[in-house]
């Protein structure tokens, strides 16, 4: 018999709000110090920034240690102690007062993966940052109990960004 994998992602859709207009936060985005900014913020050891801002676009591939802890016991055993997290963000060109976007997770060696779009817009002198996407886990049995635990880290995740935002504007 074979195995059976998680057969949908799981959608999600969340709110950021920077405390600043959208001109502010595109020079937050562009700007290298902001990643590690939002490492030092979520805890976790920035082990390499890439960032490149070229013809209005920008793109920040960032790769982070995350302890393996907050995993369910489950399958704990099944990974290592530190996981290897790479964030890729691109942001197309300003258009109409807005910027589309799109985000992926990768964790190394866990069949992990988060994929989202994202739009920003200026709302009463802040930008919102609208994020739209899916968590996928290709874990047989277990797959979808991992999906459930990466959403709900969904909302620290995005109470870390503002918090980072912050910061990182008030500098």
């Amino acid at each position: 018999m074979p195995r059976r994998f998680s057969e949908d992602p799981l959608k999600f859709e969340l709110t950021i709000t920077y405390p600043a207009p959208f001109a502010k936060t595109e020079e937050m985005l562009s700007d290298e110090n902001f990643y590690r900014t939002r490492a030092k913020t979520t805890g976790v050891a920035l082990e390499d920034i890439d960032l490149t801002c070229r013809s209005g676009r920008i793109q920040a591939s960032s790769t982070a240690s995350v302890a393996s802890g907050e995993a369910p016991a489950k399958i704990r055993r099944f990974i290592p102690d530190k996981l290897q997290v790479t964030v890729v963000e691109a942001w197309g060109p300003t258009s109409s007062g807005s910027r589309p976007g799109s985000l992926s997770v990768a964790v190394s060696g866990v069949p992990v993966m988060v994929s989202a779009t994202s739009t920003l817009t200026e709302q009463s002198g802040q930008t919102k940052r609208v994020v739209e996407g899916e968590i996928s886990v290709k874990i047989p049995f277990v797959g979808k109990m991992i999906e459930q635990k990466v959403s709900e880290q969904l909302g620290r995740a995005q109470a870390y960004e503002e918090k980072a935002a912050a910061t990182y504007l008030a500098q």
